[in-house]
């Protein structure tokens, strides 16, 4: 599904009127008139509710007096207006507010001012529709909104957004620094990036899109960026398996790491990936060959000294780093993988030692350059906040807040796909983002991973585009960890290994395929 970045919610709001030649006014108009049928032919509110407006000082404040006089003119005998100082209007929307207060006042409607946020009795009304502020908002937060919004929250009522929830940073997905938590969305057109990310679940509850006659060609243009993903792509991207395949169809997939006391971390990988259909599964460790055979039986085996020796274009996709340890044969296993194949997934400890390649003599730019970049284009880094601040030499606390920035940073200085993991993980390419629409707390657990890395290093192997195996091992990664918690079990229980067990839920594909 297409989604919106502030940027180009507003390009397509300005190229829409440029387009089709109508004012503005006929927009907000088809908007308010929409947001009201959705509201009303939804049940969501009835005519003789106390229903409280809260109109802002821009555009979304114009949404809310249209749909006051919607529902006045419906019938609607409870409804009440406030609206923002008028002095606060003085931007790029203010003559539009203006005449939509104007309409009102023509139409017999006198909206309250707002004077001061402690003065509206929010107890008084059993719905309040937030038209506060939208994605105009280029600032954060002050008095008296944060009051006012923090009021709303604890309020007990329904609450209706308009557009998006006041305060939300729309593409970042947190408040700013406050943001109203809204039962429901109505959303102009497209709904924005930052509702998927961070906070902004919590914030939008359910969103409903309302169509307001914005070209369809210029939201296609436009919205160019970021698409929310689902598991319904699945069925369109899962490597079909023959009833005629043989293992060696199935590709082989090489995974290194296991240093002595981390075996687990390459086991779970290995099963994820044998779970996911890859024919063959070798494993390439420093812990003794006795230890190595108390793995599975399911795997073949690679010394490293042999690893160096091999001809590692037989493998279709390598995985490199869970449970691998830093050393100095660490580095000489990374920039031989560099050196000699094209499909390589970079994780956990092959991700720190990449990043301490970066910073080798305090000439990062250097010696990055030099070591590292380009990756090949088919690569994939998978890492989290931590390990993507040591890659970009930026503090993981900023990453997080900004996390369709973070990818586009990576994302340019590696040359590769990036899997930022997280809440929500973000898939990067050259040309587009994918947010995992699936996924929760559960994951937040050692292992977890690793199995990740085995999932999507398996479809690597089976054939999948590296951006496709990403996107597709995420998300049912993220779904299992639904299904744990839809099942009653929370999302404290879950272990790494569990996921791996939960696999049988995707039956050979066909139960999770054919009930998207």
């Amino acid at each position: 599904m297409r989604v919106a970045t502030i940027q180009e919610a507003q390009r397509i709001d300005f190229e829409s009127v440029r387009a089709t030649g109508h004012e503005p006014e006929v927009f907000m108009e088809a908007a308010g008139q929409g947001m009201v049928e959705a509201l009303c032919g939804r049940g969501l509110i009835q005519p003789r509710q106390p229903i409280a407006i809260l109109c802002g000082p821009g555009h979304n404040g114009g949404d809310g007096f249209v749909i006051g006089r919607a529902l006045m003119v419906r019938g609607f005998t409870g409804v009440e207006i406030f609206y923002a100082n008028e002095s606060a209007g003085a931007n790029t929307n203010a003559d539009l507010w203006h005449r939509q207060f104007s309409d009102l006042i023509l139409n017999g409607i006198e909206p309250k001012k707002i004077e001061k946020a402690h003065e509206i009795d929010l107890s008084k009304y059993e719905v309040i529709i937030d038209a506060l502020f939208g994605i105009g908002l280029n600032r954060p937060l002050g008095e008296p909104w944060i009051s006012l919004i923090g009021r709303i929250n604890i309020s007990g009522k329904l609450i209706v957004s308009v557009d998006s929830p006041s305060g939300l940073h729309c593409d970042r997905g947190v408040p700013w620094p406050v943001a109203v938590r809204a039962n429901w969305t109505l959303t102009c057109e497209i709904a924005k990036a930052g509702f998927f990310l961070q906070e902004g679940p919590a914030c939008v509850g359910h969103v409903l899109r309302i169509p307001v006659g914005f070209p369809r060609d210029i939201v296609l243009r436009e919205a160019k960026s970021v698409r929310l993903v689902t598991k319904k792509i699945i069925p369109s991207l899962f490597p079909a398996r023959s009833a005629v395949t043989n293992k060696s169809k199935q590709g082989h997939l090489l995974i290194v790491g296991g240093a002595p006391g981390m075996l687990g971390a390459l086991k779970l990988c290995a099963d994820a990936a044998s779970r996911f259909g890859v024919g063959y599964v070798t494993i390439c460790s420093r812990v003794a060959a006795s230890s190595r055979q108390k793995l599975p039986a399911d795997y073949l085996n690679l010394s490293v000294p042999d690893f160096f020796k091999s001809d590692l274009q037989k493998y279709s996709a390598i995985i490199v780093g869970p449970g691998l340890g830093l050393s100095p044969q660490t580095a000489k296993i990374f920039r031989h993988l560099r050196a000699t194949h094209e499909r390589v997934l970079v994780d956990a400890d092959a991700l720190s030692q990449a990043a301490k390649m970066i910073s080798v003599d305090g000439d990062r730019k250097g010696k990055f350059q030099e070591l590292l970049c380009p990756f090949p284009e088919n690569w994939l880094v998978t890492p989290h906040a931590g390990e993507l601040s040591r890659l970009v030499q930026l503090p993981a606390q900023a990453l997080e807040a900004d996390r369709l920035g973070a990818v586009d940073r990576a994302s340019q200085l590696l040359n590769c796909v990036v899997l930022f993991k997280g809440f929500r993980t973000i898939v990067s390419n050259s040309k587009l983002k994918y947010i995992i629409g699936a996924g929760n707390a559960a994951l937040a657990k050692a292992g977890t991973g690793d199995v990740l890395a085995g999932f999507i290093g398996s479809l690597m192997a089976q054939g999948l585009r590296t951006d496709e195996a990403a996107v597709v091992g995420a998300l049912l990664h993220g779904d299992l960890a639904d299904q744990w918690v839809r099942s009653g079990r929370g999302d404290f229980s879950l272990r790494a290994s569990d996921l791996v067990k939960l696999t049988r839920l995707i039956g050979a594909r066909e139960k999770l395929l054919h009930n998207p």
